[in-house]
């Protein structure tokens, strides 16, 4: 009988018959999006943003357009703001929804044709800035509301700063502001997400007040009961066999239950299982798995990068030093945090970084005084990858 692997997935975001359905939250967002607020959501990395906006965009809702895009490439003004523009113009174009007026409104601007994103754009240079507003005006007059989930938000915030300038990203955020405010373009939403967190992004700009109208919805990593769901999920007809025992060591061997770190550790069950010979599954050989996930760096070292990309170089320092030190002990205090600050000064204040940066997305959590590792395979990997001979206090 050939092998049945597991129903996992490790690269692009779950979708489809890999993802668990987060029903309370996805009904959370819609509400939330009907009531006409603009939605952040802020996580830990890895723990499904991308997959639940995903979600919401294959469903069907009269009242609604929900439009997905990874935005990540956009690295200027011009291009977010083309970007935008063509999704809503593409959209819309095929949408039985909209009205005569508006695709004579969306005609205007294109030509007939088709063309990789749908439509054949006018020889001439178009404003897209200019274009995007009018189109979202324009969309006042239709009897639904236009939700644009924007994923890597942040990343382009940063991009277009580096290339453009403070000014060039300010101007992008007023803009969307602008959008929020008025009555004009009352059928238009947005839910913004990123890898990094927007509110970290934003106070770097110091206008953390461009976005404080906007609701903040935590997208949780999974319950206990969750991720028993989607360990069925994943195991349901595979070769390899977990029991309840089993199952149980899984979920408190992984701790904070990631979906990534799951689907991890079972990709590692199934590798050691096929090579031992062993369908039924011990909880020896989670622990053999657990360890061989820690091995692969590849899948933790953006934790590390994305602060040397994206914080300044005395800031990334910092961090790297409070995050080393909570590695390697169990009692790091905010106390000890503060001293730190001292010898490796970072340009930020030492608990903007602690709070923005490293429990916002995801590193640490706070308890009482201490500061602990959210997430335990990054924690292990994080000892691996920095000895606590690097610790010269």
């Amino acid at each position: 009988m050939s092998r049945k692997r597991p129903n996992t997935i490790i690269g692009p975001p779950a979708e489809g018959a890999k993802y668990l359905e987060r029903s309370k939250l996805q009904a959370e967002l819609l509400e939330a999006i009907r009531n006409g607020e603009h939605v952040i959501l802020t996580a830990p990395r890895r723990v499904g943003k991308s997959s639940v906006m995903i979600a919401l965009a294959s469903q069907e809702h009269p009242d609604l357009v929900l439009i997905y895009e990874n935005i990540e490439s956009d690295g200027s003004s011009r291009e977010f703001y083309q970007r935008l523009w063509g999704l809503l113009v593409k959209q819309l174009s095929s949408q039985i929804k909209a009205s005569k007026q508006l695709q004579q409104w969306i005609k205007g601007r294109t030509v007939s044709g088709a063309s990789m994103d749908g439509v054949e754009l006018q020889k001439v240079e178009l404003d897209h800035k200019a274009e995007l507003l009018s189109l979202v005006k324009a969309l006042g007059k239709e009897p639904y509301k236009v939700v644009l989930m924007l994923d890597e938000f942040p990343e382009v915030l940063m991009a277009i700063r580096k290339k453009e300038g403070e000014e060039a990203a300010l101007a992008i955020l007023h803009t969307l502001r602008e959008i929020r405010h008025s009555a004009d373009f009352r059928n238009f939403s947005t839910i913004i997400a990123g890898s990094i967190g927007l509110h970290h992004v934003v106070s770097m700009l110091g206008r953390l007040t461009t976005i404080n109208d906007m609701r903040t919805a935590d997208v949780p990593v999974l319950t206990k009961e969750e991720g028993a769901d989607l360990l069925e999920l994943m195991l349901n007809g595979a070769t390899i066999q977990l029991d309840k025992v089993a199952r149980t060591h899984l979920l408190e061997t992984v701790g904070y239950l990631l979906p990534y770190h799951m689907q991890l550790v079972v990709v590692a069950i199934d590798a050691r299982s096929e090579v031992k010979g062993q369908e039924i599954v011990t909880p020896e050989l989670i622990d053999e798995a657990a360890n061989m996930v820690v091995s692969w760096s590849d899948k933790f070292e953006d934790w590390e990068l994305r602060l040397n990309d994206y914080l300044p170089k005395a800031d990334h320092e910092y961090c790297l030093a409070v995050l080393t030190r909570c590695a390697h002990g169990e009692m790091y205090t905010i106390q000890q945090a503060f001293d730190l600050s001292k010898v490796v000064v970072p340009e930020r204040s030492y608990m903007a970084l602690i709070q923005d940066v490293l429990c916002r997305d995801g590193y640490l959590y706070q308890e009482g005084n201490r500061l602990l590792f959210l997430a335990p395979f990054v924690r292990r990997w994080w000892v691996i990858r920095h000895p606590e001979h690097e610790i010269n206090d």
